[in-house]
């Protein structure tokens, strides 16, 4: 910087001293790293919503499993009561 009228050569030079260049820098930087911050949060949703999904499968499987038994608690019950009914039926139809 001892000679200011000497060209200057080098971009960052070029740049500093072009406000149009300086103003397209300064937002391709801004630009980049909103894009930077967006993928990072896009990510961390992604990440938050396999966990969500991981924890809704698991308790779906659990509901599933739970209705599973009682279907089949059910099942012998009616079974069950279908061979009391059948007795009873059958005691009186011998009267």
């Amino acid at each position: 910087m001892n000679n200011i009228d000497q060209e200057k050569t080098d971009v960052v030079s070029a740049i500093l001293d072009n406000s149009d260049l300086l103003d397209a820098f300064a937002d391709t930087l801004i630009i980049e790293e909103i894009k930077e911050d967006s993928l990072a949060s896009i990510s961390a949703s992604l990440g938050r919503i396999q966990k969500l999904k991981f924890y809704l499968w698991k308790k779906a499987k659990e509901v599933m499993n739970m209705l599973s038994n009682k279907i089949q608690v059910l099942a012998v019950l009616t079974e069950y009561n279908l061979k009391n009914e059948e007795k009873k039926i059958a005691l009186i139809k011998k009267d």
